[in-house]
Parts: structure tokens; C-alpha cells; sequence
């Protein structure tokens, strides 16, 4: 995997806000990410590489094709998938641990271990 600062993809975010008419802020309200981390991320000075998720987010937000994204990074796009186990949990889908179909309750409780243990969520 290449470093983010060393690759086109600040281009290419870039280019995507510039050809929406987006302000920087804008975007990132878009995006759901910040206008201080798209700001790096632009001028080469991001602190890490954004995760799939990230790039899910910015590709959504803007437009863009998630996969160029994943290529510029390297990240190997057969094999990444992103799910937001909340969002299956919160729609009721269907899921399933191991082969075995995961019940109702089962994925209450999963979703409260993974909110910390709280209930109101």
C-alpha cells in the first residue's frame, strides 16, 4: 500500500469538489467528514491513509468512483467490502455467524455490546 500523500487521489477529491461548485466546507458536510481532514488530504498532508469506510463516505458524498479511489491507494477492491453492521442490524437484515442465521435478539444484543452496553441506542 502507497502513502496517501504520495498518490493523484488529492487530485481527484480535488477535482470532484471543484467540478460539484463546492466549498471546502461544503463538501465536507457532504462527505460527513471534516473540513480540516479533506483540507489535508488535498494538500498532501494527511496523517494517514483514509480507510475504506472513509473513502466509501467520499465517494458517496461526491460522486466519485469508490474502486479509482481504492486503485490509487492500492487497496485490492475484491477484497474490500464495506458493511455498516448498525445500518444491517438497524434494517433487519438478514445475517447470519458462522452459516448459522443470527436472530433478532442476538443482533440487540450485539448492537448494545458494540454501543458500549448502553440501551437507549
Amino acid at each position: 500500500m502507497v502513502n496517501v500523500n504520495e498518490t493523484n487521489l488529492a487530485k481527484y477529491v480535488h477535482d470532484a469538489i471543484f467540478n460539484s461548485h463546492l466549498s471546502l466546507r461544503k463538501a465536507a458536510k457532504k462527505v460527513g467528514v471534516s473540513a480540516a481532514y479533506l483540507s489535508k488530504l488535498i494538500n498532501h498532508k494527511a496523517n494517514s491513509n483514509p480507510k475504506p469506510s472513509t473513502l466509501k463516505k467520499m465517494a458517496d458524498g461526491l460522486k466519485i468512483s469508490y474502486t479509482n479511489m481504492c486503485k490509487i491507494l492500492g487497496y485490492d477492491t475484491r477484497k474490500q467490502r464495506v458493511i455498516d453492521l448498525k445500518q444491517a442490524i438497524d434494517n433487519d437484515d438478514y445475517l447470519t455467524f458462522g452459516g448459522r442465521p443470527i436472530s433478532k435478539e442476538e443482533k440487540i444484543f450485539v448492537k448494545r455490546m458494540l454501543d458500549g452496553g448502553n440501551d437507549d441506542n
